[in-house]
């Protein structure tokens, strides 16, 4: 029952913050697509998000949703529901940019944490282009949780600046890689794999950090 939760909960909180983001949106300028060509046929595409100034604010109506559920606690750019058992769910929304830093979309990161096989799943957006889902095994629990202390608030471990004593990068998919799970419009039918890794830029003495993520997608058309 509770991987029926978590797994319908993680799914219903990337659509319903893509549906709401972009539908009905006005079509922005489409900027060229960095992709590079594969010797095998397929293509190589990075993306970037950037924190903190990347997170997007959550609909207050969105972050009241957590109504109900044993724990949770939430912020500006950080949705948490916790079970009794200490299982968590959090949701993120993000500025999507291309290898070139130019926001191109936007994407979401929905992460189950707290049991023994931590998960995450990615929308990426990209008006004029279609949207992309991927999945991945986490290497490490980065499921979000909350901040000690008044007011409220929640974050995932690798923006947290203890988490980067004695490293600067951290690849967050588990060996394997992660895999698509589903294309729309100009990525529709595509089939492949994707790689996560944080960079850290910056730490505050306040625990605050500042740096990257990096997404890079391997896609090609099945035989």
């Amino acid at each position: 029952m509770s991987r029926v939760f978590f797994g319908s909960l993680a799914a219903g909180i990337a659509l319903a913050l893509a549906v709401a983001l972009f539908y009905p949106a006005a079509a922005p300028p489409r900027l060229p697509s960095l992709i590079s060509v594969q010797p095998d046929g397929g293509r190589r595409e990075e993306f970037l998000v950037r924190w903190p100034e990347d997170r997007i604010a959550l609909p207050a109506d969105l972050r009241a949703a957590r109504a109900g559920a044993a724990a949770a606690t939430d912020s500006a750019g950080t949705l948490v529901l916790a079970d009794s058992a200490g299982r968590r769910v959090s949701g993120e929304v993000f500025r999507l940019r291309d290898a070139g830093g130019n926001v191109v979309g936007v994407a979401s990161r929905v992460t189950a944490g707290g049991g023994a096989r931590p998960v995450a799943d990615w929308m990426l957006v990209i008006p004029g282009r279609g949207a992309l889902l991927l999945h991945q095994a986490d290497a490490t629990d980065l499921a979000a949780r909350a901040l000690p202390g008044p007011p409220r608030r929640a974050a995932s471990p690798a923006q947290q600046v203890g988490f980067w004593s004695g490293r600067r990068e951290f690849r967050a998919t588990a060996p394997g890689g992660g895999t698509v799970v589903h294309g729309t419009r100009e990525f529709a039918g595509l089939t492949g794999s994707f790689t996560e890794t944080w960079a850290v830029d910056g730490k505050a003495a306040d625990g605050a950090t500042r740096g990257s993520i990096r997404l890079v997608t391997l896609l090609r058309q099945p035989p």
